[in-house]
């Protein structure tokens, strides 16, 4: 039997609950009713730039409001406030006075609208994006160019430069056929693309339409290589042009004309084997990245690309490229951004095989919403402060915001670089670092993101007061890096520093050891821990044991096998000047300079 007092809490609980709920809602009813508003002013209004700037201005201080208070109930009302926002700057570009029309152009197609709303970022120029949305519908038309809204979020974001894009492979510089070409060769052949083109994020395609080189010769690459699902493998099926490696005799390829088929019959160095793997994996409509680093003799370069594991995905950085390099920190050029990016940065993209549209634009919405936490733009009062809601502030709401994107979309890297930039605050709880240690080190153990780990660290490290606080966690997170000897290197020479603040020098010098010994012709790093080794012995007058360092390092260290232009900047170069600067310094004998 239920007792009359527990049936009097109960309806006063549902009363309660009731009237919290009418309460909470008072504030999302009044952000619709604004942002409707905001809509309807921008699809008549927007041409005028004092009204540009008020919409933005209101608009800012509504996501201000989800920031502070939205939930994941509220998911509907934040993607139409971001979309909305951020559709409105790519509008508000036009030097036309057009900003009207293309607002309501993008508002109408929402699915492409929102499409290339959510993947257009800092870097990109609004008005080079409308130029390439401009070109496509005049050549192919409005219900052509809807139907592949990724795609064309893609060549918008990636061709929005005023000249053709163009990557540059050493002495040569291939440049693409251009957006509208692209397009027609992409869905001319969507059938025959690897993955098609439906259901690839842009995020992941703008690593196919940086395609270089005439349409001519992706249609080759199509002809001689569709279907292939490992195309790292066609590295290797370029021959190595030695008389140009080692004779520095002018490229054969270079000679005769820079194209797939002239690489394919000549042949080149890995910088052209790596290109030509990347352009065939992007006629096929595979996603691939040209990768570069540098070893302890000469720079490298190797493909990356995606490659399917059943239903996920993952980017494949090994197959495509020397044995000598595989445990070589590589660099990417980001096509859409312009700036590099770590090997492992890009590889999380792989993840979003399993993110859905609205996941992503979800994410990035609550990401939107983070950063206007972050520099702490104020929220206009629509009654949200009449809820019970504690409003979210500083860095741990921040964090909040951004956990709850990144568990939507982990491959989102703008939630990573939030993350980064708040776990480096020295204001940060113990418990919150620790907690946020974790998370980061389990998805890069599984996705095998050492480098990406790392740089994740560094700040979070770098602003802990205690050097021995600092050397104790560079060794928990050295325990996790495993194959990037250069990444291992790094950490043991930033170790080395810390035991000369604290002035323990034999500690410092057993880790610039650690490294000479590990890696002395596998990583650049190695000579920081030569230079600090020899320094530590300096300082203390040893200049003998110096002398003995230096005679047995230029015994370990491989001389170069390459042209000189290739091999000025190797290890071996660099110890031998160090060694001949400091026999003339010192007055010292050093074997291996007779």
């Amino acid at each position: 039997m239920i007792k009359p007092g527990w049936v009097v809490f109960g309806v006063l609980a549902l009363l309660w609950t009731a009237t919290a709920s009418a309460q909470s809602g008072r504030w999302q009813d009044e952000a619709e009713r604004r942002l409707s508003d905001i809509q309807e002013r921008a699809e008549s209004q927007l041409n005028d730039l004092a009204v540009q700037a008020e919409l933005r201005a209101e608009l800012e201080s509504l996501m201000a409001v989800m920031a502070k208070v939205g939930s994941s109930r509220d998911e509907d009302l934040l993607i139409d406030l971001a979309a909305t926002q951020r559709m409105l700057e790519i509008a508000s570009a036009d030097p036309e006075s057009q900003a009207a029309d293309w607002y309501r152009y993008l508002a109408d197609e929402s699915r492409l609208g929102r499409t290339l709303a959510f993947v257009f970022g800092e870097n990109d120029k609004a008005i080079g994006v409308l130029r390439v949305l401009r070109e496509l519908r005049e050549e192919f038309g409005d219900t052509a160019v809807r139907s592949y809204p990724e795609l064309v979020a893609a060549l918008c974001v990636v061709h929005d430069e005023a000249e053709l894009y163009s990557f540059r492979v050493n002495e040569n510089r291939p440049r693409s056929a251009g957006p509208v070409a692209l397009f027609r060769f992409f869905t001319e052949n969507e059938r025959r693309m690897l993955f098609g083109l439906q259901d690839v994020p842009a995020e992941l395609l703008v690593f196919v339409v940086d395609a270089t080189g005439d349409i001519e010769e992706l249609e080759w690459a199509l002809s001689q290589y569709q279907g292939d699902q490992a195309v790292g493998r066609l590295f290797h099926t370029i021959d190595y042009d030695t008389e140009h490696a080692e004779l520095g005799r002018p490229k054969a390829v270079t000679r005769y004309g820079y194209t797939l088929p002239a690489i394919s019959r000549l042949g080149g160095v890995c910088a052209d084997q790596c290109h030509f793997a990347a352009t065939v994996g992007k006629a096929i409509g595979v996603p691939t990245a040209y990768v570069s680093g540098v070893g302890g003799e000469v720079g490298h370069a190797w493909i990356g690309y995606l490659e399917a594991q059943g239903r996920n995905a993952a980017w494949n950085f090994n197959v495509g490229r020397y044995p000598e390099y595989q445990g070589v920190i590589g660099s990417v050029l980001d096509p859409q951004s312009g700036r590099n990016i770590g090997d492992d940065e890009l590889g999380l993209t792989g993840r979003l095989a399993n993110v859905s549209r609205d996941q992503r634009f979800e994410a990035a919405a609550w990401l939107d919403a983070a950063e206007l936490l972050q520099n702490r733009v104020p929220a206009v009062d629509i009654g949200q402060s009449k809820s019970r809601t504690e409003p979210r502030v500083g860095l741990a709401g921040v964090l909040e915001l951004a956990e709850r994107a990144l568990r939507m979309n982990p491959a989102d890297r703008r939630g990573w670089a939030i993350v980064r930039t708040a776990v480096s605050d020295p204001l940060m709880p113990m418990a919150d670092r620790t907690r946020w240690a974790q998370i980061i080190m389990r998805l890069c153990e599984e996705a095998g993101a050492e480098h990406f780990m790392v740089s994740m660290f560094e700040p979070m490290i770098e602003s802990v007061e205690d050097p021995r606080a600092r050397i104790e966690t560079w060794d928990r997170v050295l325990s996790q890096v495993r194959t990037k000897k250069d990444l291992r290197a790094r950490i043991r020479i930033t170790q080395a520093k810390e035991y000369k603040r604290l002035d323990e020098t034999n500690r410092a010098f057993t880790a610039y050891q650690d490294v000479i010994d590990s890696s002395l012709n596998d990583t650049r790093e190695s000579r920081h821990a030569v230079a600090g080794a020899v320094g530590v012995l300096e300082e203390a007058g040893k200049h003998s044991e110096a002398a003995r360092l230096l005679g047995r390092v230029l015994a370990m260290v491989e001389r170069p096998g390459l042209a000189s232009q290739f091999s000025s900047s190797s290890n071996y170069n660099f110890v031998r000047d160090l060694a001949v600067s400091y026999r003339m310094e010192h007055k010292v004998r050093i074997v291996g300079l007779e």
